[in-house]
């Protein structure tokens, strides 16, 4: 309403910078003129119920005074929510932009509860007690700013921090916001890279020359395990996530291992290997899905020997 007024050059009617003039001044008609159109947009701007208290006031500085003597002297409360908000505010999941916007405009609004006071001395003042006084606060606003941002902003904000002479409010969240892009931008490209791996192929076989190609195969080909993540093979394919103890049979696995005593296993027997070579003395327990072979044993009873690659066991 203070700013509608004074853009129509009315403010003054409000103030009391324009009081009435006698009934005999010829410029009463135009202020009385002007009196009753302040007074009615402040009937028309306020609540309903708010307006039949001021509905028989004559003049526009009487209805003013009435409203801000009533209303504006016990907003304590609302200081006190105020400055409960602004403590408790966080970036959290928000944008850097977002998250000033939402500070400022709790800051501005308690700065319209607590103006600073204006010097109204008929001399110019020379100290520097007021412009000091703007300078802190503008200070604090700015720590709360710099203390509500998340971890990934410390290095940005000890920098502001240690800046001389310190910076102001526009300056220092620009300087947040070139950091918040730059975060973006590498975490774009760490993504992009992560993206690139993953479709990344490797075909083993032979180039045009006859040499051997480790470039990018067929996306066709392309084989992903959606157990553990990694390439080459499918969950299908994928051997301990089809061949999980229980807990009861890894207790039972463990003790058979330390002990090396088949009789602590449901017996022995004689199974067939990859060939048609019998097997003898093999470990069997009844509750596991596989069979426990003695590697020693294999090698006694086939007369062989064994020996183990990283994907493959050639006896």
């Amino acid at each position: 309403m203070k700013r509608s007024l004074i853009s129509k050059n009315k403010f003054k009617f409000v103030n009391g910078s324009l009081p009435a003039t006698s009934t005999f001044d010829p410029s009463f008609d135009a202020w009385e003129r002007c009196n009753n159109l302040v007074l009615s947009w402040i009937l028309n701007s306020v609540d309903p119920i708010l307006s039949q208290s001021i509905e028989y006031v004559e003049v526009a500085t009487t209805a003013w005074k009435l409203l801000k003597d009533r209303f504006s002297q016990g907003d304590r409360v609302r200081i006190f929510e105020l400055q409960e908000e602004l403590m408790a505010m966080k970036q959290g999941t928000n944008s850097v932009a977002h998250y000033f916007i939402e500070m400022t405009t709790l800051w501005d609004e308690l700065d319209n509860y607590r103006p600073l006071p204006d010097c109204v001395c008929h001399m110019k003042c020379v100290c520097v007690a007021s412009k000091n006084g703007r300078l802190f606060k503008e200070e604090d606003c700015i720590m709360k700013f710099l203390s509500g941002l998340n971890e990934e902003f410390d290095v940005v904000r000890t920098q502001i921090l240690m800046m001389e002479p310190f910076p102001n409010v526009n300056k220092a969240l620009s300087l947040v916001l070139q950091h918040e892009r730059r975060i973006g931008s590498n975490n774009n490209v760490e993504e992009q890279t992560f993206v690139g791996a993953m479709e990344g192929r490797t075909s083993f076989g032979r180039g045009k020359g006859g040499f051997k190609s480790y470039g990018f195969g067929n996306k066709g080909n392309f084989k992903l395990c959606s157990f553990c993540g990694k390439t080459g093979h499918t969950v299908d394919t994928y051997m301990p996530q089809h061949s999980q103890f229980s807990p009861e049979q890894y207790k039972a696995l463990m003790a058979l291992i330390q002990s090396s005593n088949p009789a602590s296993s449901s017996g022995s027997n004689q199974v067939a290997a990859l060939t048609t070579t019998p097997i003898s003395n093999l470990t069997l327990n009844s509750d596991f899905s596989l069979n426990i072979i003695s590697v020693s044993k294999l090698i006694s009873s086939l007369h062989c020997t064994i020996t183990f690659l990283p994907n493959a066991c050639l006896i």
